[in-house]
């Protein structure tokens, strides 16, 4: 073969990967916009027919409980979650040992946040029933980080069709049980507890296909490991937390000063 045609050959082989890894990148973002998409299409519906079945206090509830819980996500969080998918996308023998430490810092904060959350309740001055909607949808937030950590390991590892796949599945379910909750006449505290029963549910299927594909998760870690993933995750929880407060910190003052219903209202 000759010079000529070894260095033809190289050029061809290069521009079929290089269009191989085009049709891969846009084939994962296709999913995983395509999951979030339509998940926050039902997302959208639920809201509508909440809104409809338990009038403006019930979807002020339901707002404010989702605004503040989210502040307590972001620390459930911390950043963790961008954080991983750059380390874990770079690491190959290391991985399993990687996002095992990972998933026991998250669960270390999740528990933490969790017991804050239900420590502050008491002292908050809503009805029985508002406070038990709070504690729903805070769970829901916290579980989620914990599954969103899980997903985190498919983008990072270019299966975002199970990421996106196990995203629309979630919401999917979710918006279908709190339809079935309003059509049999029930609860607003039914239909919210929807939330981290489906949440849970699908992190169980998560851990699982984790697992399966690329090794079981151990819960372990070190307290150095632990501080320097946090230290290193800051900048993104700063840019999360930042995000919350300019989303919901209008709805958060709303439903503490003037109630749920006028947090119900301004949605």
């Amino acid at each position: 073969m000759t010079d000529k045609s070894r260095v033809t050959r190289t050029v061809k082989e290069g521009e079929a990967e290089n269009r191989t890894r085009a049709r891969r990148i846009f084939r994962n973002f296709g999913f995983l916009t395509g999951g979030k998409t339509l998940g926050d299409v039902l997302t959208v519906l639920l809201f509508v027919v909440l809104s409809r079945a338990f009038g403006q206090e019930g979807i002020g509830q339901y707002s404010f409980a989702m605004a503040l819980t989210g502040f307590f996500a972001i620390f459930a969080d911390f950043g963790l979650y961008e954080l991983s998918i750059k380390e874990m996308s770079r690491r190959t023998s290391s991985l399993k040992d990687y996002y095992s430490g990972i998933l026991s810092l998250r669960i270390i904060l999740s528990a933490t946040v969790f017991g804050i959350l239900l420590l502050v309740l008491p002292f908050l001055s809503f009805s029985t029933e508002t406070k038990l909607i709070i504690a729903l949808i805070g769970g829901y937030q916290i579980l989620y980080t914990v599954l969103g950590g899980l997903l985190a390991v498919f983008v990072a590892r270019e299966d975002m069709h199970l990421a996106g796949l196990l995203e629309f599945s979630l919401r999917v379910v979710i918006a279908l049980a709190g339809f079935a909750v309003v059509a049999a006449g029930g609860s607003l505290v039914i239909a919210s507890a929807a939330f981290p029963v489906m949440t849970f549910v699908h992190l169980l299927v998560a851990y699982g296909i984790v697992a399966n594909k690329y090794g079981r998760p151990k819960l372990i870690g070190s307290w150095s490991f632990f501080t320097r993933r946090l230290f290193e995750a800051v900048p993104y929880a700063l840019s999360l937390f930042f995000s919350q407060t300019a989303a919901r910190m209008d709805i958060v003052l709303l439903g503490l000063f003037l109630g749920a219903a006028a947090a119900g209202v301004y949605n």
